[in-house]
């Protein structure tokens, strides 16, 4: 009877998963090929109807083809629990179309960057997670690049839509004879590690200091020159890193001299020039009242996220406003190469000029590129988001210039 009924249950089991699996790619079709956005609320329970409308999935679509090409076909679908993972290839990029469900009816959906499972994974373990990543070893080599991330859940390629910066150099540097080590960011593989308790110690340094620490016993790598290639985040927490850790060398790329608060700033009154409109005025208004409390008395660890910047929480801005890289970065003492887009609107040449000042006499290298965006790819033309829709490398002159950098 207890066998029979197992049986049951796992015949429901599967009858319901491949009832909703039909039901998820209809929802999928209807929504990103059809684009009948009346049909697709049909395929939502009424629990959310009032949160996910018409209005919200048409414009759904419409960014998603903007940014990524129109939908062209779902690749696979992975079960994964209550949740279907649909594999949906669009022209430009791939996405995991997750999709929850009650009984036989959507509850849920998230759409993210899809990131293939990776059966050798080189794990190195900090604090309570393992850090997965692609250590490439190169034979006869005495030089480990570690590779450092910018902001936000980002994975071991810095992947930005079609373009893979970190796996670019990476590959390059192998061919040279540089091994190198990059790994899926924390707030990407372990988001539920980050909370409002946390600062940029939990989201980047403390990883860093495990690698290296790691490395640093490692039989194979424990006499190699280790060098910390940083871009945007990590670059501007650069000065701070390193006096963390023991390392032969440094690379920053497109980092932030200034704070945040003042970057961000920047960065909105750009894209209003890009596009003006009433839209990004309000919003300008909405950032600047958030900056302003940021840096004003009122501002303490009871403050709310929706009152800050970006919505961090207090104690993360409180540690961004206690840290000083300009301060910091005087007391390095290892080689370091400094470089810059001059064509990067988030990470502008006012903060390379910074860094370029403040070292002036030390023996820091700078060299900035003309045609290069933030992400160190070529491109023309006035700088925007939508360039890093356009597939692209990292410009090679970069690569070897930091080739040229580590071997020194």
């Amino acid at each position: 009877m207890k066998q029979t009924l197992s049986a049951l249950l796992l015949l429901f089991t599967l009858f319901s998963f491949s009832q909703n699996q039909e039901i998820g790619q209809k929802f999928v079709e209807t929504l990103l090929k059809e684009k009948n956005f009346e049909k697709a609320v049909t395929f939502l329970d009424d629990s959310i109807k009032d949160q996910i409308t018409v209005d919200l999935l048409s414009k759904t679509s419409t960014q998603l083809d903007a940014q990524l090409g129109a939908y062209q076909n779902t690749i696979s679908v992975t079960n994964k629990g209550d949740i279907l993972s649909y594999y949906t290839q669009f022209k430009n990029m791939a996405l995991d179309f997750d999709i929850s469900f009650e009984k036989d009816k959507i509850v849920g959906f998230f759409l993210k960057q899809h990131q293939e499972a990776n059966a050798n994974d080189y794990k190195i373990k900090s604090g309570t997670i393992d850090l997965k990543g692609t250590l490439l070893e190169v034979e006869n080599s005495n030089v480990l690049v570690v590779f450092l991330h910018g902001s936000g859940p980002s994975d071991r390629d810095e992947t930005v839509l079609q373009n893979k910066p970190f796996k670019d150099m990476a590959e390059a540097f192998q061919k040279e004879g540089i091994a190198s080590y990059r790994f899926d960011k924390r707030t990407k593989s372990n988001s539920e590690t980050f909370t409002n308790e946390s600062t940029f110690e939990d989201e980047v340094t403390n990883d860093v200091v495990n690698i290296v620490a790691h490395f640093r016993i490692n039989e194979k790598y424990k006499n190699h020159k280790i060098i910390l290639i940083s871009h945007s985040l990590s670059a501007y927490l650069m000065p701070r890193i390193l006096s963390l850790v023991k390392v032969e060398k440094a690379v920053m790329m497109a980092g932030n001299a200034r704070g945040l608060d003042e970057v961000i700033l920047d960065q909105y009154a750009y894209f209003n020039s890009l596009n003006p409109s009433e839209e990004m005025a309000e919003e300008i208004k909405n950032m600047t009242k958030k900056v302003n409390f940021l840096r004003s008395k009122a501002f303490d660890l009871k403050a709310t996220n929706d009152q800050l910047p970006l919505g961090l929480s207090a104690k993360y801005w409180q540690a961004l406003l206690n840290y000083k890289p300009l301060v910091e970065v005087k007391k390095v003492t290892i080689p370091l190469l400094i470089l810059n887009g001059e064509r990067d609107y988030q990470v502008t040449m006012k903060e390379f000029n910074l860094w370029k000042k403040t070292l002036v006499k030390t023996k820091a290298q700078f060299i900035s590129y003309p045609k290069l965006n933030h992400l160190f790819i070529a491109g023309e033309g006035t700088p925007s988001p939508e360039e890093y829709g356009v597939k692209g490398e990292v410009d090679k002159k970069v690569i070897q210039d930091i080739i040229t950098f580590s071997k020194q």
